[in-house]
């Protein structure tokens, strides 16, 4: 059989028969007219063509066609379309992934395709060159890395833009513990639980769940519907996009509580002050909150994080501590109080008030317009600040104005600081008796960092113990502490750096100065000081003074001075503001036992040898 071939070269068009040309052609027609006569020659020959263009010859004789021969255009280059900016699916570490880039590609050639991906490929990931398929063994994970196509045939080829490919790191789910959470409490997160690098699970969910329990895969958010306990419960995560992938949790259980019966109410910023105050509905402000307490109920509000700018004033009162009305910071949140407006703004002015308990907020000036952190009037008595952060009022940070009250306030394990302008602004200044200051640190207060002062009524009966004072003093030639009245006990505190003296007693009868470290303070007012005649029967007993402006003065009456020490003691580093004893100070066994002091600045009991030691410290052997 005969091979007819046509091809085109330039501007000819060329007749072969057996790769012998035989005519050459200045158009497509003659050059065809001649396959058809070399065709009708040898009915059984075959034709090629080989052309930019498809062409078609059609035999026919008396109305019957001989033949259809066509031929195929040249082939033409490959186009890529566009590839987003990162391959999905995102491989996965614990499976093998293949990913196919014939999906981004136009081409309708026919020659084979010559496949390039630029760039070092991730570890464990290979492309073929011939395939243009992509595939992952699942050995190692890392960050993006980016990449140019490359796809080429015969006649050319497309280049595209960059792309990245993504290796993720699995979904993993921790061991949970039992969990418990109450009916109408808040749901509990279990985000917590689930790590997922690089965010793209699809979906989630808990086995085992019946009607005591509720959980919306859309929030991650398990709630509590009815009171009772779960058994074998899974927690599972889900790839959409990567095929079926679940990661299973190991079985926990799930408590579902009933709510308390009365006790708590909540205060979020995301609440309203039309909600019940429950934690799964709070009230928007403390105001509300306080409208929900039963007086002398024992009753507590807990309030979320934020800054809640309003005055606490109609807190109602209790007749006891088990009675007292608690406002407490929800713990590991930051809760600030503060307040602005009006011609004295302070948190709270409480007037004939009684068993209150304040608890682990920040208050604090919001734009310098806080008069004071709070204010007592009238016969108000036995409020307790505890685990507070108190600063930055204008003048003092807690103003006790009760003259006629029975006192009994507290402060316990409080800061109290950079309060006031002048010398008569102070950390706290009480005024009534019994007031309990333990665990607190008062820095940088422009006057004292403690006042107790007489005004109307006597300031007895005090308990001042392992508190810090420096620093204060700078607004008028201040001191750590003064003291006016009758059988305080000042033990156990860190007295240092402050600008005009240390432990003032002014006035009062039968007050007790014990294990106290009086170190660097400043000025001519001494590091323990008699202030006055009026002074009466003090005892000084156990004290380290030393580098202070004056370490003792005394201008008392029947002051009595036992085992103090104003030589250098051996503190373990002053410097930087450690006041612990070496074990060869010479205030190491050098004190008086003392019955109303047991132990020391860190609760170590004493005596830890032979004898009391001198100071706030006692040396632990």
């Amino acid at each position: 059989m005969d091979v007819v071939e046509f091809t085109a070269t330039g501007r000819y068009y060329h007749v072969y028969v057996n790769d012998v040309e035989v005519s050459k052609h200045s158009t497509e027609r003659e050059a065809g007219e001649r396959c058809i006569n070399e065709l009708f020659t040898d009915p059984t020959a075959s034709v090629t063509y080989a052309h930019e263009y498809e062409v078609s010859v059609v035999l026919t004789t008396a109305g019957i066609t001989l033949a259809n021969i066509s031929s195929p255009p040249l082939d033409t280059p490959p186009v890529i379309d566009e590839i987003s900016s990162a391959i999905e699916p995102i491989f996965n570490e614990t499976i093998a992934d293949t990913y196919d880039m014939n999906q981004h590609v136009i081409y309708s050639g026919q020659s084979p395709l010559v496949w390039a991906i630029t760039g070092v490929l991730p570890n464990g990931l290979s492309f073929n060159t011939v395939s243009g398929v992509l595939t992952y063994d699942g050995i190692g994970a890392q960050s993006v890395s980016s990449h140019t196509l490359q796809v080429s045939n015969a006649t050319g080829g497309d280049e595209s833009s960059l792309f990245n490919i993504v290796i993720d790191q699995p979904i993993t789910i921790s061991l949970i513990s039992d969990i418990n959470i109450e009916i109408g409490g808040t749901p509990h997160d279990m985000s917590q639980y689930i790590n997922d690098p690089s965010m793209v699970m699809t979906t989630s969910f808990i086995n085992g769940l019946t009607s005591f329990a509720s959980y919306d895969a859309g929030t991650l958010l398990l709630t509590g519907v009815t009171a009772g306990t779960e058994v074998a419960v899974t927690l599972s995560a889900q790839y959409g996009v990567v095929g079926d992938l679940f990661v299973t949790s190991n079985t926990f259980n799930i408590n579902v509580n009933a709510p308390p019966t009365g006790g708590d109410f909540f205060v979020a910023k995301t609440g309203n002050d039309s909600n019940p105050g429950t934690e799964a509905s709070p009230k928007l402000t403390n105001v509300a909150a306080i409208g929900l307490l039963t007086p002398d109920a024992g009753e507590t509000i807990i309030v979320k994080t934020g800054l809640y700018n309003e005055g606490l004033n109609s807190i109602p009162s209790g007749t006891s501590w088990a009675g007292a009305a608690t406002i407490k910071a929800n713990p590991g949140d930051n809760v600030r109080l503060s307040k602005t407006g009006g011609s004295a703004p302070r948190v709270a002015v409480w007037n004939n008030k009684s068993y209150i308990i304040m608890d682990g907020f920040t208050v604090n000036s919001d734009s310098g317009q806080l008069w004071n952190g709070f204010k007592y009037d009238g016969t108000t008595d036995h409020i307790r600040m505890q685990n507070m952060d108190i600063g930055t009022a204008t003048f003092t940070g807690v103003q006790d104005s009760s003259e006629d009250g029975v006192g009994g306030h507290e402060f316990l394990n409080c800061l109290i600081h950079d309060n006031g302008q002048t010398g008569f602004d102070h950390g706290i200044y009480m005024v009534t008796a019994f007031c309990k200051v333990w665990n607190c640190e008062f820095f940088n207060n422009s006057g004292y960092g403690i006042q107790f002062w007489v005004v109307t009524a006597d300031v007895d009966d005090g308990d001042v113990q392992y508190n810090i004072c420096r620093n204060n003093g700078a607004g008028g030639a201040k001191g750590g502490m003064t003291i006016n009245g009758a059988r305080n006990l000042i033990a156990n505190n860190l007295v240092y750096d402050n600008t005009n003296g240390g432990i003032y007693i002014f006035a009062g009868s039968d007050n007790k100065v014990y294990n106290n470290t009086c170190f660097s303070n400043s000025g001519g007012e001494g590091g323990i000081n008699a202030q006055r005649a009026s002074c009466i029967d003090t005892l000084f007993t156990n004290n380290i003074s030393f580098a202070n402006g004056v370490n003792i003065k005394d201008n008392g009456t029947g002051s009595v001075f036992t085992t103090n020490q104003t030589t250098d003691p051996s503190f373990v580093n002053s410097g930087n503001d450690d006041f612990h004893l070496l074990a060869g100070s010479s205030a190491r066994n050098a004190g008086t036992t003392l019955a109303e002091v047991t132990d020391d600045f860190d609760g170590v009991s004493r005596p830890q040898e032979s004898a009391y030691d001198i100071g706030a410290y006692e040396y632990i052997t």
